[in-house]
C-alpha cells in the first residue's frame, strides 16, 4: 500500500520532475519506518509526511472506512449529559447555545415553552426508563429527527412529561456554540479590544460565515480570524493569481464615516482591525497552507 501510494505520485504528480526532489530518495528514507507503524492511524501519519515532501497544496491520507454501519440512526438532543450514580440518575449538564431560529440549529431541549434547565434529570425517554446500564443515547437509537417524549425532573420536584423533536445531527448546533465561546473568550481576555472570526472553509459555506461576523468584529481594534479546522475548498482564485475574497475584504479602507459631535463617535461603511492575527492548526487543509502563509502579504 505504502509503495502504491508512492507510485502514483511518481506517475501523477503534475511536475514530471517532481519538483527536483529524489522521489526514489525519499520511498528509501520513509519505507523502513512502516513495520514500525503499529496502528493504522501511524502508517496513514508516515504516508502523509512522505507526501509532504513534494509539499503538494493537497495531499492527504485518510484511513480506510468499512462502509455505513448496520446500527440505527440515533437522535440527537444537542445537551450534554452525565450519569449521576448518588441519585441514579442522568442529568443535564450543559444546553449548548445554537441559532434559536433554526430547529435543525438549535437544541431539541431549547425549543420556547419546553422549559427545561441545565440540572435537570433525565427519567424516561420514549416511555423508556433510563438508568446506569442504559442511557439516553441508546434510548434514541432509530428517532433521530422524530418527536420523542421525555420525563423530566428537576431536583426539586416533581416529574413532566414533554415532547421535543430530536435533531438528526449534532455538528451545525455544537459548531455555533464553539464559535460564540470562542467569540466570548477573545472579547474576555482582550477587554474588548479584539474581534474574532472564525472560517470553516474556503467555499459558500465560510464566506457566509465570515461575513456573518465580520462587519462587528472588524471595528476592534484588533481582529482575530481563526482557521483551525478549515475543510478548505475544491478550485482556489488564488491558482490564478487571485485571492480569496475572504482575504480581499480584509485588505479593503472604509468608504466613508460620519461622527456623532454629541457622542463623540464615529463610524463608517466599515472599519478595519489596525492588527489581524490569523490562527491556524497543525495540517490545515486544502486552501489553508498558502493561504495562512501568505497571511501578512
Amino acid at each position: 500500500m505504502f509503495r502504491e501510494a508512492w507510485r502514483l505520485q511518481r506517475d501523477q504528480f503534475w511536475s514530471p520532475d517532481m519538483s527536483g526532489l529524489d522521489w526514489q530518495g525519499v520511498l528509501d528514507r520513509y519505507l523502513p519506518l512502516v513495520d514500525r507503524a503499529a496502528t493504522r492511524a501511524e502508517f496513514s501519519d508516515l504516508m502523509w509526511e512522505m507526501q509532504g515532501e513534494l509539499a503538494p497544496r493537497t495531499a492527504t491520507s485518510w484511513a480506510e472506512t468499512t462502509g455505513r454501519s448496520r446500527a440505527g440512526i440515533r437522535g440527537f438532543l444537542g445537551a450534554d449529559l452525565e450519569f449521576e450514580p448518588r441519585k441514579g440518575v442522568w442529568r443535564i449538564v450543559r444546553i449548548p447555545r445554537g441559532d434559536s431560529w433554526d430547529e435543525k440549529r438549535s437544541s431539541a431541549l431549547a425549543a420556547p415553552g419546553l422549559g427545561v434547565e441545565e440540572g435537570d434529570a433525565i427519567i424516561e425517554v420514549a416511555g423508556q426508563g433510563v438508568d446506569r446500564n442504559i442511557s439516553p443515547y441508546e434510548r434514541l437509537v432509530n428517532l433521530a429527527g422524530r418527536e420523542v417524549q421525555l420525563t423530566i425532573r428537576k431536583r426539586e420536584g416533581a416529574a413532566r412529561t414533554i415532547t421535543v423533536k430530536t435533531l438528526k445531527e449534532e455538528y451545525s448546533l455544537r459548531y455555533r456554540d464553539w464559535v460564540e465561546t470562542n467569540r466570548a473568550l477573545v472579547h474576555k481576555r482582550t477587554q474588548g479590544r479584539v474581534g474574532y472570526v472564525h472560517i470553516p472553509n474556503m467555499g459558500p459555506v465560510g464566506y457566509a460565515e465570515f461575513h456573518r461576523y465580520y462587519m462587528s468584529e472588524v471595528r476592534h481594534e484588533g481582529l482575530m480570524v481563526d482557521v483551525r479546522y478549515n475543510g478548505g475548498r475544491p478550485r482556489l482564485p488564488a491558482a490564478a493569481g487571485e485571492t480569496a475574497p475572504q482575504a480581499d475584504r480584509l485588505r479593503q479602507e472604509p468608504l466613508w464615516f460620519s461622527r456623532a459631535l454629541s457622542a463623540g463617535r464615529s463610524h463608517g461603511s466599515h472599519g478595519r482591525a489596525d492588527q489581524r492575527i490569523c490562527r491556524v492548526r497543525r495540517r490545515p487543509s486544502s486552501a489553508m497552507p498558502s493561504s495562512s502563509a501568505g497571511w501578512d502579504r
